[in-house]
């Protein structure tokens, strides 16, 4: 919980677990501090408190940062506290950890780019291959049409003519 201004007022023993921070760390500590440092230094955490006041509740994803250092994907909730006379006392903000979750998204978008590149690459084939394959075997085809037109023993004439006759033995 914040107070109005974004200043740690409550700290749950699950925030504890989730950043490293014991209640008595963060208390009394701007909620930016629990940015990342590109990102505490903006107006980004108070952009938040202002949208929720604004809309009711403010729904935001983003890195945060632990005691330790490391960072986590934060999906983030924050709603208003407010009095009988609807002025903000405060700001309740729930935090999950996402991390494992992105990652996995990020994976799966991965191996869908791959899997698309991997299909580019075999139509491709298919389509050079089938490229290669057809211009020769249609010039021979042409070739042996041509010289069927053409004087032949009986010998030579039955080798051109069987490939015509059985369509389905040339390949």
């Amino acid at each position: 919980m914040s107070d109005p201004r974004g200043n740690t007022i409550h700290w749950n023993p699950g925030a504890e677990h989730m950043t490293g921070y014991k209640a008595e760390e963060a208390v009394g500590n701007s909620y930016s501090s629990f940015y990342r440092e590109k990102y505490s230094s903006s107006d980004s955490p108070n952009l938040k408190f202002e949208f929720a006041d604004e809309k009711g509740v403010c729904v935001a994803e983003g890195w945060r940062v632990r005691k330790d250092g490391s960072n986590f994907w934060a999906d983030e909730v924050t709603t208003p506290i407010r009095d009988g006379t609807w002025q903000v006392t405060g700001f309740v903000t729930i935090v999950r950890d996402i991390t494992i979750k992105k990652q996995a998204e990020d994976e799966l978008k991965d191996a869908r780019e791959k899997a698309l590149e991997v299909s580019r690459l075999k139509s491709n084939f298919i389509s050079n291959i089938s490229h290669e394959l057809r211009t020769p075997l249609n010039g021979i085809l042409g070739t042996c049409e041509l010289l069927l037109l053409t004087p032949l023993d009986a010998d030579q004439s039955e080798l051109f003519q069987a490939p015509f006759r059985n369509p389905e033995n040339l390949f």
